[in-house]
């Protein structure tokens, strides 16, 4: 099965608007064709929100590590994701072409570890196209219509990844804070100021940041609780 040549060059432009190559550039591509050609295109939505989430997710799930805050929660959340768009990718492929059936197949629907490193790289590639979706951009179908977000509770990202993400955002404002205080000690110490001024200055830019540091802490401790 060849992608048509509309969604070849949507292809194309997905990277560009994405700032990578896709893994996957073929397998998506034949997805949009197949949602397109067997009036798949609710399927094909579920897809790329249920990829998109269990992507974020993983990303979380790295960062925090296994020993990390809310982890067994995002644990969960990621399998029963991950169960969800595996059946929706498996709808596709029981309506596609033979050799596209077995090439799926084959790449991402093994037991291997292989296999579940392949899907994952696959999923991460269609979340991009869930971020071209959200950003109102069609796509190459042939009515040249716009699937537009389904507004429900469950298109919300989870709270734990909520918490997560702005427990890191407010860590390295912390750590930006320290640094900036230590280089300004630093300062002080090595080429300290010739007036009155300017030590006063400096000490000022020194309390700012000790402030602004401890706030950030007590706001990510907050965040724990």
């Amino acid at each position: 099965m060849e992608p048509r040549t509309q969604t070849v060059g949507f292809i194309k432009q997905l990277e560009a608007y994405s700032k990578r190559v896709l893994k996957y550039p073929r397998e998506v591509a034949w997805l949009l064709d197949l949602a397109d050609e067997r009036k798949l295109s609710q399927v094909f939505e579920d897809a790329i929100f249920h990829a998109k989430f269990t992507t974020k997710t993983h990303e979380v799930m790295k960062r925090i590590g296994a020993t990390g805050d809310g982890f067994d929660k995002l644990s969960s959340e990621f399998q029963a994701s991950m169960e969800k768009v595996s059946t929706l990718l498996r709808t596709f492929v029981k309506e596609s072409p033979e050799d596209v059936k077995q090439h799926f197949t084959r790449m991402f629907f093994g037991l291997d570890h292989q296999s579940f490193g392949n899907l994952l790289n696959l999923l991460a590639d269609l979340s991009w196209v869930k971020n071209w979706q959200v950003d109102g951009k069609a796509f190459p179908w042939t009515g040249g219509t716009i699937v537009q977000p389904r507004r429900t509770e469950t298109t919300q990202p989870s709270e734990t990844i909520r918490r997560s993400s702005r427990h890191d955002d407010l860590s390295r404002i912390s750590k930006a804070s320290r640094l900036g205080l230590v280089l300004m000690v630093l300062f002080l110490i090595i080429d300290p100021p010739v007036s009155i001024f300017g030590w006063v200055l400096g000490i000022l830019i020194g309390a700012l940041l000790l402030y602004n540091s401890l706030a950030t802490v007590q706001l990510s401790s907050k965040l724990k609780e």
